[in-house]
């Protein structure tokens, strides 16, 4: 095998990515609820980083419109409004819907009940 034959391994997530990801989550799962005050100092310690990618991911999430900035306090986790969370139902709706329309076009014979039961248990 030659050198040329290997291939550069996949990035890795930046920490700045790691902790966007890792607040998006929190804040729509819920554990982060909305009006929580966070602050960079604390987020930096909780995430085991420095303060620069914690700072670069939380004003993406401001960008987003996740936090607000609240002056000399740090940020707050922001509510989503039900006209928000209606217009999130509709583009789930238009992207999930023909998906799950091809894939039912694909399963096999019999795999109806063992899916509908995995559903009953996931509510």
């Amino acid at each position: 095998m030659s050198l040329s034959a290997l291939r550069p391994a996949p990035p890795r997530a930046s920490l700045r990515e790691h902790v966007h990801q890792a607040l998006s989550a929190a804040i729509v799962s819920g554990e982060l609820e909305p009006g929580t005050l966070i602050t960079v100092p604390t987020l930096a310690v909780r995430f085991d980083v420095s303060a620069t990618p914690v700072r670069e991911a939380v004003l993406e999430l401001e960008k987003r419109g996740f936090v607000e900035t609240v002056r000399n306090k740090g940020f707050r986790v922001t509510a989503v409004s039900d006209e928000e969370l209606g217009h999130l139902v509709q583009v789930r709706q238009l992207l999930e819907a023909p998906a799950m329309e091809r894939l039912a076009g694909r399963l096999p014979d019999g795999a109806l009940p063992g899916l509908e039961a995995l559903a009953d248990r996931i509510e």
